[in-house]
Parts: C-alpha cells; sequence; structure tokens
C-alpha cells in the first residue's frame, strides 16, 4: 500500500471514531499533556507548581471530578501559595455544576491546608470576572475566564507572524489547540481551516505535533459535521504533515484508543451487568424477606387463635368443676 492509500485509509478510520463533549475532551487532553504551558497559555492565576488529583471519592461513595486542579504560588491576583481548580464551560453553569465545584473547592482546603479558588473558563460573556453562587446554603466566590474573539485573533496573529523555518515553541504549538477549542460563531469554519493550513507549514516537535494533530482532527470533525467534504479535506490535509515514523507511531496510537474504548465498553458493560444483577437480587431477596414476613405473620396468627381457643377451653374447664 502506498502512502496516499494508507494516508486515505487512515482518514477514513478517523472519520468513524466518536468523541463525546469534544470540546471538553480536547481541553482536557491538552491541559493534562501539558500542565504548566497550559496554565500560561489558558491565562490560569498564580504561579505554576504542579498538577494535583482532579478526582475526588466522598465519603458517600460518590466521585467528584473536575478538569484541573493545581497548586500554584502567588502572583498579581492570587496573594499567598494557594490550589485552584477550573472546570471548562462550553454552556453556562447549572445548578447540578454549582455543588461538584465548591465540594471539589472544600476538598481541596482541607487537603492542602491552604485557599482555594475555583474557576470556570469559557467562552459565554459574563457582567464581571467575579460571580457569587450558592451551594448547600454556603456562598462563594467563582473566577471566571471568558475567551472573547479578540482573544482568538491575538492567538491567530502570533501564529501568523512565526517564522515556517524555526520549530516553533511548545506554547506556540498548544496555540493551535487554543483557537481550535475556543473559536466558535461565523468565524469557526474560517478560523480553524487557517490553522489547519499552518499546520501543513510549520516546523513542530513530534510530540507536539501528535498532540496537535489528535485536538484538531477531532475539532474538523466537529465543526465541519455539516460537512463530510470538507472534514475529509482537512483531515487529509494535517495527516500527510506526518512523517513516516509518526504516521507509524499515529496508527498504533489510534488502534490502542480503539482497543481501550471496546475495552471500556466491556467493562461498562459487565458494570451494568453486575449492578442489574445486583438490583435484581436485592429485589429477590425483598421479595422473600416480604414472604417470610407474611408467613411469620400468618403463624403469628394462627398461634393467636389457638391461644384464643385453649383460654376458651380453660374457662370452660374451670366453670364445669366449679359447679
Amino acid at each position: 500500500m502506498n502512502r496516499n492509500d494508507e494516508i486515505d485509509k487512515m482518514v477514513e478510520s478517523i472519520m468513524r471514531e466518536t468523541t463525546n463533549n469534544p470540546r471538553d475532551y480536547c481541553f482536557n487532553y491538552i491541559v493534562s499533556r501539558y500542565p504548566k504551558t497550559s496554565h500560561e497559555t489558558f491565562g490560569f492565576p498564580g504561579k505554576f507548581i504542579k498538577s494535583l488529583d482532579r478526582i475526588v471519592y466522598k465519603e458517600d461513595g460518590s466521585k467528584l471530578e473536575l478538569d484541573i486542579a493545581e497548586l500554584v504560588e502567588k502572583d498579581g491576583f492570587i496573594t499567598q501559595k494557594s490550589t485552584i481548580n477550573v472546570e471548562h464551560q462550553t454552556t453556562p453553569i447549572e445548578y447540578g455544576k454549582i455543588d461538584p465545584i465548591y465540594d471539589y473547592k472544600i476538598h481541596l482546603i482541607h487537603e492542602n491546608n491552604l485557599p482555594s479558588i475555583s474557576i470556570v473558563i469559557t467562552p459565554i460573556e459574563q457582567d464581571e470576572k467575579m460571580k457569587c453562587y450558592t451551594s448547600k446554603n454556603n456562598v462563594f466566590n467563582v473566577y471566571h475566564i471568558v475567551v472573547r474573539e479578540k482573544d482568538i485573533c491575538e492567538k491567530l496573529n502570533i501564529l501568523r507572524n512565526i517564522d515556517m523555518n524555526i520549530e516553533i515553541s511548545e506554547s506556540n504549538a498548544i496555540n493551535f489547540a487554543y483557537i481550535a477549542l475556543f473559536v466558535t460563531g461565523d468565524i469557526d469554519k474560517k478560523i480553524l481551516e487557517e490553522i489547519c493550513n499552518m499546520f501543513a507549514q510549520v516546523k513542530m516537535d513530534s510530540h507536539h505535533r501528535l498532540d496537535t494533530h489528535h485536538v484538531l482532527k477531532i475539532m474538523i470533525k466537529e465543526i465541519f459535521k455539516d460537512n463530510k467534504q470538507k472534514t475529509k479535506e482537512l483531515l487529509k490535509m494535517i495527516t500527510k504533515r506526518l512523517d513516516e515514523k509518526e504516521f507509524c507511531e499515529l496508527t498504533r496510537e489510534e488502534q490502542f484508543k480503539a482497543d481501550i474504548a471496546r475495552k471500556d465498553e466491556i467493562i461498562e458493560n459487565r458494570e451494568y451487568m453486575l449492578a442489574k444483577e445486583k438490583e435484581e437480587t436485592r429485589k429477590k431477596l425483598a421479595e422473600k424477606d416480604e414472604e417470610t414476613k407474611k408467613k411469620l405473620a400468618e403463624k403469628e396468627r394462627m398461634l393467636a387463635e389457638q391461644n384464643e381457643k385453649m383460654k376458651k377451653l380453660e374457662q370452660q374447664i374451670i366453670q364445669q368443676n366449679s359447679k
């Protein structure tokens, strides 16, 4: 199979892939791969020290999971060493989202014995950066980072002015993901196509290129989901940019991810079946318990009737003996 046929086959495979909540997924993906650089690129407050666990199990067994948790040093906004938790939101914060944000904030405070600030990064316009929310009768502030069209244009101009003959920095590589993630509205298709063209020309570290390709392919499918031909065209353009070694790694990576997805599906089905079996067992035990209760109640009723008969018989004997 020649190179073009391999690329066509890969593109067809990518077209068949599905990703739940593509923007959330890509945000988590790029931030987990490059936490320090993402912290700076996305404009989170504080000076990055390290990432913290973002999955927490509460006492009742329920699980909390937010997009980012970090330990940060003071800067112009944060006045002392603190923790931050960041949630990426493409829709307004609903009440169901407020409680987990607050719970995670309290967990970080207790776990690290440090102040904690909750942050939401979003393309949705806000009246002010700090907004008050109420969770379980507790009022707390959430700091909003709003990504506007001017922020997209600023990152885009940086990429437009880079030297195509020099390998770009990690922060500039992440600018590709930043733009793809947050561009919305009437300009999204035009700008995404532009950065795909740039990606096909710039020099980039191999790891950065594979990770950027991963984000771009998902966002191409999301933004051009109503245009299959353009989706194929752009996927082919960015996949052609990979050298032979990267293409082989991508092939293995895609196969690995497909295997993981299948295993996850099997595990989810198994957990569903176990939960269903557990519920059925519980119901059967409850039914048996109810049946046992009924039998005991019937025995008690019969004993009560027998006791009543015995009492009547004793009374009769007493009356006969007294004559």
